[in-house]
């Protein structure tokens, strides 16, 4: 068992579709309405549109889709948010006008004979809006608001060629509406606000889409609402008190590879965080204390890191949502967190020349089970008590309140201390010592089950306890993980005698060493205790193997003077001693030859014990927000949000790091993206077909694949049809700190921080973009758009069809690409003949390769016979990853993949 296998494989549906007739768009409470609450602006109201907060239909509503066929449905669940580029004019004593931009978030999904279609689709928003007059200073403002005029339209998007959105007054029908204001005891105002919206949406399906031929303009209302009627919700100050576990890599000056430190409290007091009052979306807060400790034995043993005696840790809520009845749903969190660093093996204390950052979106308050870490890499400098240089802090991440870890497995180099009796090699209670590696296997956590009170043997009731009048005692809330050790080979030598005897311990292979792992306290994870019932067998020189017949305990629980163990993996130096009877038998068969005693087996730091994943492909929904200047055509400064998919394909992981660390090459297959803005008007941005936006993922230290940095050098092309212009970018190096592949949901890639000129295609700067942000939405299933198409006998218009790298077509060209995708995939194309498709029952057996590994382009100079004619079909690769032949849409039979031999995989 190697501990860099791969343990999961991704799973993917494939979904058949068949479209009928009605659809129905059913806005579904499930983007549920929150209260919504805004500072006060300083003259006693508040500016609108409300930040922060989002527009949401809270009832169910159904619109007839003019042009598509009978008995269909989709529910749409609607929001709109993220108002920005907002312009008021007027005054609001007197009436005002507020002309912003927002997003209009559209969750789709099929039911009846679309069930199992999904779709998640966001386009930007231009809204018109009069406010009447309020009473401003009043502790209650209510007036009326009107939507004069709503526009947006979707680009790029695979199933409708044409989805445009219009509404409001003037343009549409009748949109008014009401807003009230109510001062909370904090002075901010809750807000609660409503249009009745009166709108279009016009739509045309794509060729090749399930939307194919269906088009129609339907016309209806709905009810548009932001924030609840207030209830007087707040957050009162106090305290939370919780344990946590953190992470830290540390790069010392003198030495060449980084380490991974942990630290729990599980042992020392729980960490105490002052929260303030709050004050419109924001409290205040301060860690009043916090310790942790660790072991590592390049920093001399154990390591305390606590809370700084003379500089605060400071940090924020922010973007605070609550529930109707004032429950807490999520926040954004932040702390500067200033500490000390005591290595209690040296002496020495160290400290930080300045604050970590460490930031969390939560969604518990207190928190739990919530990760706080630096949002890319950004290295802190560690100081000793005299102000000197002694490394770095690379990367740091905080876990409050942490549940036990996944299932998986652990490993460790170890070390086996011990004595031993084997008389006939007149060997009487001799130490013995022995290193290698251990590897153990974590099953999933368990609150309910437990173990039995006289041997802890894991069971559900009574009755799975084998001695009469034994109890099952529960594991309690804080969990219970079921483990085996599934290897341990270790070789060392029997200690004074001369000349050295060499011995080996392994485990038997026969018998199983299985284990658990408990938690102590009814409530938390951690402190666990840990125990195995080691089956093993011990080989010295001239003798066959002996054997226990009897199992030999090794735990944690309390053996090591703490109260159990503090982490999963546990920390480094951490011994596991025999419990139970003083000596083990050891047998050579069924006689009795020997015994051992006095056992310790000590973990050292662990290594890959989050395995790197093998080669895969990654589709997401995302957010690009970027600030553009633009001189030419036109002199234009806005900030912009699009959205869209794109698909990263992953090599295989590479021991290639500078300093040993796992990298897996990264490349963006596919990447469009739109959004509008007021100067720029409509953009879409895709991945340039003649660059390469190609990254990595490399691990940050060589013990563990995660964290991990993850960068892409990003070629882009954007075109601004509204100005008549197309400019390019590139390379736009995005980077951020993960700890999983892929990505979590929300995961944000950062810029450069400088300038990126912005070129038109004769290579004349036009512009520059100043900032750069890519966020991570959501992982989505990988679609066939993402896929290679073939088109055989191109059109006159080739050049504009969006295949990658394709600049020239003839009648007997075959184009395999991907539409829109980027440069440096390479794809294999195969040909077959229809009558042997035909002849076998489907069967893709006698697929030739045309292409292996190449561009997207091939002239098939073969004719096929009279009344017969060829398929192609295509799948693109990256390095040690190969797509597939097949699609996810309907009419797939069998798996094509298997059938088709034909080029390298």
């Amino acid at each position: 068992m190697r501990c860099t296998e791969a343990l999961c494989l991704k799973s993917v549906t494939k979904i058949g579709l068949a479209f009928v007739a009605l659809v129905a768009l059913t806005a579904l409470p499930s983007m549920a309405q929150a209260p919504c609450v805004v500072p006060d602006n300083g003259t006693g109201t508040v500016h609108l549109p409300p930040q922060g907060c989002g527009y949401v239909s809270p009832d169910e509503f159904h619109v007839l889709l003019e042009g598509v066929p009978s008995d269909a449905k989709i529910t749409i669940d609607a929001s709109h948010e993220k108002f920005f580029q907002v312009q008021r004019f007027g005054d609001p004593a007197t009436g005002e006008t507020e002309d912003f931009q927002s997003i209009l978030i559209l969750d789709v999904q099929g039911e009846g004979s679309l069930s199992g279609f999904q779709r998640f689709m966001s386009l930007q928003i231009h809204s018109v809006v009069d406010t009447g007059p309020r009473p401003v200073g009043a502790p209650v403002q209510t007036f009326s608001n009107e939507m004069l005029d709503l526009q947006g339209e979707l680009f790029g998007d695979p199933d409708f060629c044409t989805f445009r959105i219009s509404g409001g007054s003037s343009t549409v029908g009748p949109s008014g509406g009401s807003t009230t204001l109510t001062q909370l005891p904090s002075g901010n105002f809750n807000v609660d606000s409503f249009f009745d919206i009166t709108y279009q949406i016009e739509f045309q399906g794509c060729p090749g889409s399930i939307l194919d031929g269906m088009g129609g303009t339907t016309e209806a209302n709905v009810r548009m609402s932001a924030g609840v009627p207030d209830d007087g919700c707040d957050i009162p100050p106090g305290d939370d008190i919780f344990p946590s576990t953190a992470k830290l890599v540390l790069q010392l000056d003198n030495q060449t590879d980084p380490i991974v430190v942990r630290l729990s409290s599980a042992n020392q007091p729980p960490a105490v965080v002052h929260r303030g009052p709050k004050i419109g979306n924001t409290i205040d807060t301060e860690i009043l204390s916090m310790e942790l400790v660790g072991h590592h034995p390049d920093l001399g043993g154990e390591i305390r890191v606590r809370q700084s005696a003379t500089q605060p840790s400071l940090g924020q809520l922010t973007n605070i949502q609550q529930s109707a009845d004032c429950s807490f749903i999520q926040a954004d969190s932040f702390f500067d967190v200033v500490v000390d660093i005591d290595l209690v093996g040296t002496g020495e204390t160290w400290h930080c020349d300045r604050p970590l950052h460490i930031e969390r979106r939560l969604t518990s308050l207190p928190p739990k089970d919530e990760p706080y870490e630096n949002p890319f890499l950004d290295p802190v400098t560690v100081l000793d008590q005299f102000g000197n240089p002694r490394g770095q802090i690379l990367y740091e991440v905080h876990h409050v309140d942490p549940p036990l870890p996944p299932p998986g497995e652990d490993c460790f180099d170890t070390w086996l201390f011990a004595n031993v009796d084997i008389p006939q090699l007149g060997l009487f209670n001799q130490p013995i010592m022995a290193e290698g590696p251990t590897t153990v296997h974590r099953g999933p956590a368990s609150t309910q089950q437990g173990v039995c009170s006289s041997d802890g043997t894991p069971c559900l009731t009574n009755a799975d306890c084998p001695l009469p009048g034994d109890t099952c005692v529960s594991a309690g809330g804080g969990g219970f993980v079921q483990t085996e050790m599934i290897e341990m080979t270790l070789s060392g030598h029997v200690e004074g005698i001369d000349p050295p005897l060499p011995i080996q311990v392994r485990l038997n292979q026969d018998q199983p060493t299985q284990g658990h792992i408990q938690s102590r306290l009814a409530t938390r994870a951690y402190p666990i205790d840990s125990f195995f019932d080691v089956m093993f067998e011990v080989e010295v020189e001239g003798l066959p193997p002996l054997r226990n017949q009897q199992h030999l305990v090794v735990s944690n629980i309390g053996s090591s003077g703490k109260d159990g163990v503090s982490n999963i993996p546990p920390d480094p130096d951490t011994p596991f001693l025999q419990q139970g009877p003083q000596d083990v038998a050891l047998f050579l068969g069924n006689q009795p030859f020997g015994a051992i005693r006095n056992v310790q087996h000590i973990v050292h730091p662990p290594y890959d014990w989050q395995p790197p994943p093998p080669p895969d492909e990654d589709c997401f929904d995302s957010w690009i927000h970027l600030r553009i200047v633009l001189e030419d055509p036109i002199s234009c400064v806005e900030e912009v949000w699009l959205n869209g998919h794109f698909r990263v394909l992953r090599d295989a992981p590479r021991g290639a790091g500078t300093a040993g660390q796992e990298i897996i090459d990264t490349i963006m297959a596919k990447g469009e993206f739109s959004g509008a803005g007021d100067c720029l008007g409509n953009l879409v941005a895709r991945m340039s077909p003649n660059e390469a936006s190609e990254g990595a993922v490399s691990s940050l230290a060589p013990a563990e694949f995660f964290p991990a940095d993850s960068f892409f050098d990003i070629y882009v092309d954007i075109d601004m049809p509204d100005l008549g212009t197309k400019g390019s970018a590139g390379p736009n190096s995005m980077t951020t700190t993960i700890n999983k592949l892929p990505p979590d949901d929300g995961e944000i890639y950062f810029g450069p921080g400088t300038i990126i000129p912005l070129y038109d295609d004769a290579g004349n700067q036009i512009g520059f973009i100043e900032e750069l942000e890519h966020e991570v939405h959501a992982e989505v299933e990988c679609p066939d758009e993402c896929l290679p198409r073939v088109v055989v006998g191109a059109l006159q218009d080739a050049p504009d069809s969006g295949f990658a790298g394709v600049q020239v077509f003839s009648k007997n060209v075959v184009l395999f690409g991907i539409n829109n995708g980027g440069g440096g995939v390479g794809y294999d194309l195969v040909r077959g003949d229809l009558s042997t498709l035909r002849s076998t029952s489907g069967s893709y057996i006698s697929s030739v390769c045309l292409v292996d590994d190449g561009g997207p382009e091939y002239i098939d100079g073969a004719i096929p016979g009279t009344g017969d004619g060829y398929y192609y079909l295509s799948r693109d690769g990256y390095k040690a990853f190969t797509g597939t032949f097949n699609n996810k849409g309907a009419g797939l039979q069998g798996d094509r993949d298997a059938a088709i031999s034909a080029c390298t995989p």
